[in-house]
């Protein structure tokens, strides 16, 4: 699987944007982009955007999908605070863990 944080060609989905002065305009979400949002959605957690867009950009979409997977596994009345914050701690843990290899 090839590593998206390098691939600054790689344009999926037309998503329109507003500007400032509500005129309309087209750009293209990268697959970080794309990413970063799917993961926000999932875990309901969209106000967090910037984020999730840190983390698409720091780690690689595998990791990212399989520490969402977990998430998305857990059982709910176990998660103490939010799906978003499990997945941080979950990050960072497998940042920790990663350095101490």
């Amino acid at each position: 699987m090839p590593d998206i944080r390098n691939d600054n060609d790689n344009k999926i989905n037309n998503f329109d944007y507003r500007n400032d002065r509500g005129k309309e305009f087209n750009s293209f979400l990268t697959r970080e982009d794309a990413l970063a949002r799917d993961l926000a959605a999932g875990l309901n957690d969209e106000a967090n955007l910037g984020f999730y867009l840190s983390v698409c950009r720091k780690y690689p979409e595998e990791v990212l999908w399989m520490i969402y997977g977990r998430v998305k596994q857990f059982p709910e009345r176990k998660i103490k605070k939010s799906k978003g914050a499990l997945f941080n701690y979950l990050i960072q843990k497998h940042e920790k863990d990663d350095n101490r290899n």
